[in-house]
């Protein structure tokens, strides 16, 4: 049976190894190994690669290495991610990582879980929080015409998990790839102009009813109005991206969704 330790921050944990030495956490109820990443709060898309990474921390007689993900937060049941991947070099805070092509499903409750496989007892560490899989941001259209314009509706879908919190919808102009990192949870939005004048001003156009809150279900909409003629036949084939950002009760970013795009044509 896998025993799961508690999480110390990394921060916490790499001061220990220092201060007190590896020997002494042994025994100690330190984890023995550390899931860095996904660690909660996270928004992937299914076929979307995703770099599972994680800490040796104590040195045993190790075979090797189980990844699984669950559906249902921490409480399971886990689903194969790898099993019985090689134990690469060990020692302690030696890293590990896996590229994890995420298969189709859509859950706001999905963690990942790796198990030291150890010829004693295996020791467990899995996310600090839930993230999600499927499209969190939907829409209802990818294409608006230049001439005849139209509205694109954004569907925010943050789970019953993130009722009544805020949202907030910024863009880019640029992609949705490689994105940056922010609070540890990754917006797949590239900084540009359109990105900046979309977080200093909610009530920018094209943008309707992009900064609110999350009703019950923890869902709401936002609206991409695009009125006929209000741009250059020149801006034929922009593609614009939307992603949406949710902001707990304490003003943090918790959880970013996937980028909706949008494709501006004749």
């Amino acid at each position: 049976m896998p025993i799961i330790l508690s999480k110390l921050p990394r921060s916490v944990l790499v001061l220990t190894l220092f201060v007190c030495g590896v020997g002494l956490l042994s025994g100690s109820a330190l984890s023995h190994t550390i899931l860095s990443l996904p660690n909660g709060g996270e928004s992937f898309t299914p076929g979307q690669v995703v770099e599972i990474q994680w800490v040796n921390v104590v040195n045993h007689n190790t075979a090797g290495w189980d990844l699984e993900y669950s559906l249902n937060g921490s409480a399971g049941p886990w689903l194969p991610i790898a099993i019985g991947l090689p134990t690469g070099m060990l020692f302690a805070g030696s890293s590990h990582d896996y590229s994890w092509t995420v298969p189709l499903m859509n859950s706001d409750s999905v963690r990942v879980r790796v198990t030291q496989v150890n010829s004693g007892t295996n020791y467990t560490d899995f996310s600090n929080s839930n993230f999600g899989v499927g499209d969190t941001l939907g829409s209802d259209v990818f294409t608006l015409s230049i001439q005849n314009g139209g509205i694109q509706t954004l569907t925010i879908d943050g789970g019953v998990g993130l009722a009544f919190n805020t949202y907030i919808v910024v863009g880019s102009a640029s992609g949705s790839s490689p994105g940056f990192d922010i609070n540890g949870l990754h917006v797949p939005l590239n900084d540009d102009f359109y990105l900046t004048a979309t977080l200093q001003s909610t009530s920018l156009s094209p943008l309707a009813n992009s900064f609110g809150a999350l009703d019950s279900s923890g869902l709401a909409q936002a609206q991409v109005i695009l009125p006929a003629m209000a741009l250059s036949p020149a801006f034929a084939g922009l593609v614009l991206h939307h992603a949406a950002g949710i902001i707990d009760f304490t003003g943090s970013l918790t959880f970013v969704t996937n980028a909706a795009p949008l494709t501006l044509v004749p």
